[in-house]
């Protein structure tokens, strides 16, 4: 078994494509479920739903939610369904979907996906982690209405102002598989112009797509992409081992945006408070894709930490000193395979607190704030500055 049977309680949240709502289980617990509108036909207060809870039971770091599997209650009228495209997501699971897929024959813009695509060099920003997402939008929003020379940035042609910046969000299938379960999606939906892009099994994004490279493509084609991001959903996966972890599709990433004449700029994982020392500095989520397994060179700004005061206030004097002789140390690895750029944190730290103040939301990453984790934020600020300023 792998869930049980509830009632609903309280709708809480909704829109087109996701319900929030609470449900009192047959064992008495009361919790909050997601039920996912590409699959289920919505809920209505006291319907009896069947309710996955894996992730509440192992009390996983992005659990917290039960996961709508079945609706005993639906009407006639629910009970109606049509779908948009054939190609399926989740293909041969109990959850699998059709969804109307931008290159597939019976797109409306499929002759277009026929023709030679290149990224004519164009950039494209990639990171492991979901949480860079809202970081990396709120800085470019507040960077490009500071001045007319940044209103101007970024590859696309049509930025002429920060009102008018089209971002996409390319979302893989390593992590969360919904887009429209990531609370920073719906969130970043309503304060700024963005699309959002779901590729292989994942699913629920403006625009879906086969592959990276078909995603890439609608980005430029379809969507008229100034600013383009990859990156995992939410519930990255670790097994503590080399290689065991989703991150590794960084240098998948990277190879599919130089094959199409692009050039990739990564935001690495940098972390001072974690317990684990692998990850500690640049996480090995960083290190081991781009130094082991990576064919191409990529683009790394990174923050600079000499004379940074919230980085040299996380320890004591002798540690402090330890973490700046691995921190060079695993730079300079970098260097010898990649285009790496220092950007001084002290510049950083002003434009991350006018980021966060716009977005209005906390950010966190890996649970830890900007104070926790200043580094792992100042990356973002680190890869939007050097890109705004290099054009």
């Amino acid at each position: 078994m792998v869930g049980y049977w509830g009632n609903v309680n309280d709708i809480l949240e909704e829109d087109s494509q996701i319900q929030i709502a609470t449900v009192k289980l047959e064992d008495a617990r009361e919790i909050t479920v997601i039920n996912y509108l590409a699959i289920h036909p919505a809920c209505r207060m006291g319907d009896r739903v069947y309710v996955n809870t894996v992730a509440i039971d192992l009390d996983l770091g992005t659990g917290g939610y039960g996961f709508v599997m079945a609706i005993s209650t639906i009407s006639e009228e629910k009970s109606e369904s049509s779908h948009p495209g054939h190609i399926i997501k989740m293909r041969y699971a109990p959850t699998q979907v059709a969804v109307h897929a931008v290159e597939a024959p019976e797109s409306d813009r499929h002759d277009a996906f026929c023709l030679p695509f290149s990224l004519e060099n164009k950039r494209v920003f990639m990171s492991e982690l979901h949480s860079v997402l809202p970081l990396w939008v709120a800085l470019l929003e507040t960077l490009t209405s500071e001045t007319n020379s940044f209103k101007k940035a970024g590859a696309g042609q049509n930025s002429e102002n920060s009102q008018g910046r089209t971002f996409v969000y390319i979302m893989d299938d390593q992590a969360c598989l919904q887009a429209s379960f990531s609370q920073h999606i719906r969130t970043l939906k309503h304060k700024a112009n963005m699309m959002t892009i779901t590729y292989g099994q994942a699913s629920g994004g403006d625009i879906e797509a086969v592959n990276l490279y078909t995603a890439l493509e609608a980005a430029v084609k379809v969507a008229e992409a100034d600013d383009i991001l990859i990156t995992q959903g939410p519930g990255v996966v670790g097994t503590g081992t080399s290689r065991g972890f989703s991150g590794m599709s960084l240098s998948q990433w990277i190879h599919t945006v130089h094959t199409l004449g692009g050039r990739a700029v990564v935001i690495p994982r940098i972390q001072i408070n974690d317990k684990r020392s692998r990850h500690i500095g640049f996480s090995h989520h960083t290190l081991t894709p781009l130094l082991a397994h990576t064919l191409v060179p990529a683009i790394i700004p990174y923050p600079d930490i000499e004379g940074d005061q919230l980085c040299e206030g996380a320890w004591s004097p002798s540690s402090y000193e330890q973490y700046q002789l691995r921190y060079s140390q695993q730079i300079a690895q970098l260097q010898d395979q990649h285009h790496v750029y220092p950007v001084p944190a002290q510049t950083l730290h002003t434009l991350i607190l006018e980021a966060l103040k716009w977005y209005e939301k906390p950010i966190r990453s890996m649970g830890r704030g900007y104070n926790q984790e200043p580094l792992m934020f100042q990356a973002v600020a680190a890869a939007v500055y050097w890109y705004l300023h290099n054009q």
